[in-house]
């Protein structure tokens, strides 16, 4: 247990009120007297995973026309549930994003303690997807051929041989 020292002065004493003390910020009086918080301790801190379901219970005091809170219990905690995150600080857990509604990829899925990681498709698995396409195209293509050149017969020709033409020097005289 803290002592004093996280026991702040609020307001002084007068001649018709006693001094008032409150904790100092992120505590909660363990003992009081008259109103006045004499023994203090520091709020427990929420764990990953964890949130911050009521941060404190007040005692509202009225001092010269002024209101102020003195917390009186520690901080209740839960436990985030499935789908939702928080860091321990927060006093909601928070929902995943769903990465797909940005347009992006989920590259780490969220815990209990922390949000999910979302980014934009690597060029790895852009350039693996246009090369696939590539190669389903480069497979049809071939396909396609064999079954064209199995189906088209080439045309025999009988075996007519043809001699070749003599060409014979021009004759002088049908210059003339």
């Amino acid at each position: 247990m803290e002592s004093d020292c996280v026991v702040v002065f609020y307001t002084q004493c007068t001649r018709t009120s006693d001094t008032v003390c409150k904790p100092l910020e992120s505590h909660y009086c363990t003992e009081q007297v008259r109103g006045s918080c004499t023994q203090a301790e520091k709020h427990t801190a929420c764990s990953p995973g964890h949130y911050i379901q009521q941060e404190r219970w007040c005692n509202v005091h009225a001092v010269n026309s002024q209101s102020y809170c003195t917390a009186l219990k520690d901080t209740v905690r839960d436990v985030c549930t499935a789908g939702t995150y928080s860091n321990g600080s927060l006093q909601t857990c928070q929902p995943h994003p769903k990465c797909e509604d940005f347009g992006l990829v989920e590259k780490k899925p969220g815990t209990c303690s922390t949000d999910a990681e979302c980014g934009k498709q690597t060029s790895y698995s852009v350039i693996a997807t246009i090369l696939f396409g590539v190669g389903v195209v480069m497979v049809v293509v071939v396909a396609v051929f064999m079954v064209l050149k199995k189906t088209h017969k080439p045309v025999q020709h009988a075996g007519v041989c043809v001699p070749p033409v003599a060409t014979r020097p021009p004759n002088r005289d049908t210059f003339k």
